[in-house]
């Protein structure tokens, strides 16, 4: 069915007429195309949320809000449960009520310029505090080192190179392909050419910052052809940067606790 023709099925019947199976992507641009109202497809939206919460605006706003909801419920049943439950059942409650939340579709928002993703970053401190029932005023580093759990701006750092490096070995679906430009021959760094976008919003979309994360790695980790040995290094190198962490604040006051 193309789409003008699905256009004037949506619009005079709705989404119920759609084929079975019908992309959300592909449902967004009949939306646009038909020019609904924006609370009728705000509606829409909603009932196509059980994945991703998008506004009228298409951006990410409603999606960091769930993911911040779900961080303040999560930590609250570790802070509940901290003096009570022995750590390693602390550590399952963390990676299924927070951890699952924070890398879901980290790709598609975790670049936005939200506020609230900077009180994602604190709210996960306080969890990763409250799974190892440390002072509510600790430094994290050294904790998420021990822990061996990324912090939330490296979770999506470390899942950007995973993509690429899947794109850089032809391991992503033919849709991808001729989505980056690599330099030209010989490519000795392997790089990608990064294309200035017209727009300084189109620096959180993907096609901009994917090859940045890509050309920021070193030519070893580029060079490397396992997908399980590649995300093992880069892993590795956060959690010693984590544990190599030394306080410079000779008046800080989480240091004398």
């Amino acid at each position: 069915m193309c789409l003008g023709v699905m256009c004037s099925v949506w619009a005079n019947w709705g989404p119920s007429f759609l084929p079975p199976g019908t992309p959300r992507g592909l449902i967004i641009s009949i939306l646009l195309v038909s020019g609904w109202p924006s609370e009728m497809f705000v509606m829409v939206l909603k009932e196509l949320g059980d994945h991703f919460k998008l506004d009228e605006h298409l951006t990410w706003d409603h999606q960091i809000s769930h993911v911040y909801r779900k961080l303040i419920s999560g930590n609250f049943v570790l802070n509940r449960c901290k003096n009570v439950l022995p750590i390693n059942v602390r550590r399952l409650i963390y990676n299924s009520l927070i951890q699952s939340h924070l890398e879901y579709g980290v790709l598609a928002w975790g670049s936005s310029k939200n506020k609230l993703i900077t009180s994602i970053n604190k709210m996960q401190k306080r969890c990763i505090r409250n799974l190892v029932s440390g002072n509510w005023l600790s430094h994290t580093d050294p904790l998420f080192g021990k822990l061996n759990i990324l912090k939330f701006k490296d979770i999506f750092d470390v899942n950007s190179k995973i993509f690429m490096h899947k794109y850089f070995n032809s391991q992503l679906p033919e849709s991808f392909n001729n989505m980056f430009t690599p330099f030209a021959a010989p490519n000795r760094t392997k790089n990608f050419i990064l294309e200035k976008p017209r727009n300084k919003r189109l620096d959180t979309f993907p096609k901009a910052f994917l090859p940045k994360s890509w050309n920021a790695l070193s030519l070893d980790h580029k060079n490397t052809i396992s997908h399980s040995s590649f995300k093992k290094y880069i892993r590795e190198d956060l959690i010693n940067e984590y544990n190599e962490f030394t306080c410079n604040n000779n008046n800080c006051f989480s240091c004398t606790i």
